[in-house]
């Protein structure tokens, strides 16, 4: 049996090869992360905006059920009325934080057909959390168009393009 393991040689890796496999696979990681990092705030941003385009189909879906011309101030009544998903907006995936509040220079309505007091318009924003989850932040209204601000904090009303504001195409 010695001599068959003799005549076989040694077939197996040394721990000089192994250390220099490894530290290959270091290196190609390490050049990688940046990339990686950069995909998945990509990516993080792309949800942040399809979320943005839901509310809006969700208060148009809304103002039309209610027979008015009003849109929420409460993603509650969004979300209760299965206007937009419940994960939207309190299982927030994407690393941003989604607001929903009245719009500028919007007026309160009557009491509408969920007994919640609509307005004029709305303003949603959504904020990325860190700077590890996105860079941009972004903003819509009752206009239905998407704004952006590489600053990282969402666009104010009234949008306008300028400096770091710009709208979504």
């Amino acid at each position: 049996m010695v001599a068959t393991q003799a005549r076989l040689g040694n077939r197996g890796f040394t721990l000089i090869e192994l250390l220099i496999v490894v530290a290959i696979i270091g290196i190609v990681s390490a050049l990688a992360a940046p990339f990686l990092l950069a995909a998945k705030i990509s990516s993080n941003e792309a949800s942040a905006i399809s979320s943005l385009r839901t509310i809006n189909s969700g208060q148009s879906a809304f103002a039309s059920s209610c027979g008015r011309n009003y849109y929420t101030t409460d993603i509650n009544t969004l979300v209760g009325r299965d206007y937009v998903s419940a994960d939207l907006v309190f299982n927030p995936k994407s690393g941003y934080t989604i607001g929903l509040r009245q719009g500028l220079g919007a007026a309160s309505g009557p009491p509408d057909c969920t007994g919640a007091n609509p307005a004029t318009g709305y303003y949603a924003s959504a904020t990325p959390s860190s700077a590890a989850h996105g860079k941009r932040a972004f903003a819509t209204n009752a206009s239905g168009t998407v704004w952006q601000n590489s600053a990282g904090v969402p666009p104010n009303e009234p949008f306008g393009i300028g400096g770091t504001v710009t709208t979504i195409r």
